[in-house]
């Protein structure tokens, strides 16, 4: 497992942003759970818009403080942190100035992906 300098937390920081996925696609859910009460929350299309500034930020946040991690725990060089730091954070900034101010595309998820120091993406544990 690589990284840890901060124990991690990166990780903790995306699980939030996936909470919030969850909110959204279930916002306009009418079905009721084991207790009675309706499942989707009901907020207006402005509060999920919100939501998926929230989403996007928190994603981008994670992915920043990983790059980070990898850096200062000797994973990365400080030439492969610049790399990745463009290719996998920058592009959240320039799709959204090119977009002009639009959500962008969501990034592919990497959870459960470890990049390998050569760039290589290798199945199993953390990130």
């Amino acid at each position: 497992m690589s990284g840890g300098y901060f124990e991690y937390n990166q990780h903790r920081v995306r699980e939030i942003a996936e909470d919030i996925e969850r909110l959204i696609a279930t916002n306009d859910d009418e079905t009721t759970n084991e207790c009675g009460d309706r499942k989707g929350r009901g907020y207006s299309p402005e509060i999920i818009e919100r939501f998926k500034e929230a989403v996007h930020t928190l994603n981008q946040a994670a992915d920043m403080a990983q790059r980070v991690d990898w850096l200062v725990s000797d994973d990365d060089g400080p030439e492969s942190f610049l790399r990745r730091w463009s290719s996998e954070v920058r592009c959240y900034w320039n799709d959204k100035l090119n977009s002009g101010g639009a959500e962008p595309e969501p990034k592919p998820k990497t959870r459960n992906h470890i990049h390998s120091f050569d760039g290589a993406i290798m199945h199993g544990g953390a990130e």
